[in-house]
């Protein structure tokens, strides 16, 4: 049986043994249906009715940043592709509070810097959006709103910091007491609107922590990422 550490390498000789079937190239079109099936299959949903395919959204978001929108997709391309998505599905596949939170869309995930930065300029100090780091395969960055002490709420910025390596979302945020109001995405493939919901973390992350967990005002690290 292959173990946690072998699977990213035999998942992503699977894959592209999939997509390619003995050609070197394949359609964006392709390449997606088939990326679908083997996402389904590797976030053990049922593939009838998913509890969050990857959206529209997710799928243009790695065409977009990706594939540079390419139209036909490569064996090299596919190859640089994993190097990054390997360890994102890795994550949604092995780490339990991870998985569950990705299921329930309070990890938006696929989404970039200036899009998150987007939608929280319309929310309340204390709010965040957790997505992948672009840059740094299978990291997560939180993205958060802070507003200036003493400044008006048209001065407030977004503050963008990498959890650190062997750090749970959930303990991340028990100790972040600046961070309180978690971005629910919608889950479904075809999402009318960006944000479905907004929950105090408390109520979120509360069942995967244990009663010792204190809070620490700390905020952690600037990314640029």
């Amino acid at each position: 049986m292959t173990n946690e550490n072998q699977w990213e390498t035999s998942a992503g000789a699977l894959l592209k043994k999939e997509i390619f079937e003995r050609r070197s190239e394949a359609t964006w079109e392709h390449f997606a249906n088939v990326l679908q099936v083997h996402y389904l299959r590797a976030s053990r949903q049922n593939p009838e009715t998913p509890k969050r395919p990857l959206s529209k959204n997710d799928l243009h978001y790695i065409h977009e940043t990706r594939f540079r929108k390419s139209p036909v997709i490569s064996e090299k391309d596919f190859d640089e592709f994993w190097q990054w998505f390997g360890k994102v599905l890795h994550r949604i596949r092995h780490s339990k509070p991870f998985h569950e939170l990705w299921l329930d869309g309070f990890i938006y995930g696929f989404i970039s810097k200036r899009r998150s930065e987007e939608i929280l300029r319309r929310e309340t100090p204390g709010t965040l959006l957790i997505r992948f780091s672009e840059q740094k395969a299978g990291k997560l960055a939180v993205a958060s709103v802070k507003c200036a002490t003493s400044m008006p709420r048209e001065f407030t910025s977004i503050k963008h910091v990498l959890i650190e390596e062997g750090t749970s979302v959930p303990e991340y945020l028990s100790k972040k007491s600046n961070l309180a109001w978690m971005v629910r995405t919608c889950t479904e493939f075809n999402p009318s609107h960006s944000v479905e919901a907004k929950e105090h973390k408390d109520a979120v992350i509360g069942r995967f922590l244990s009663s010792s967990t204190q809070e620490d005002p700390a905020e952690g690290y600037d990314l640029d990422d």
